[in-house]
């Protein structure tokens, strides 16, 4: 175990949910994600798509916790061979709402 304590996140449970269709039809797909309630403690962008460095808060926990992601997406780059990180870090204290996706996939 690190001396330090590792924040307890999650990413937000998501589906795609695709409506059955024939030729004729255009196909129809949906993101279904999880309901975050505001009962902790608000949404926060943690880090933007277009910087390395976290968002400014006034708050040491939020900070703490911007410092962290900002760290673990530069962990990710460098351990996948600078192929992969999640980018654009936003939600709540223990979720994160956006995993940036492409249309191909």
């Amino acid at each position: 175990m690190p001396p330090f304590e590792l924040p307890d996140l999650h990413f937000v449970e998501a589906a795609l949910a695709v409506k059955s269709c024939t030729l004729e039809e255009p196909m129809e797909a949906y993101m279904l994600e999880e309901v975050i309630s505001a009962n902790n403690g608000g949404f926060h962008k943690y880090l933007n798509n277009n910087s390395v460095i976290p968002h400014q808060f006034n708050d040491p926990v939020d900070m703490a916790l911007a410092n962290y992601l900002a760290y673990t997406q530069h962990a990710q780059y460098w351990l996948t061979g600078k192929m992969a990180f999640v980018t654009d870090y936003q939600g709540e204290s223990t979720i994160a709402t956006f995993v940036i996706t492409h249309e191909v996939y």
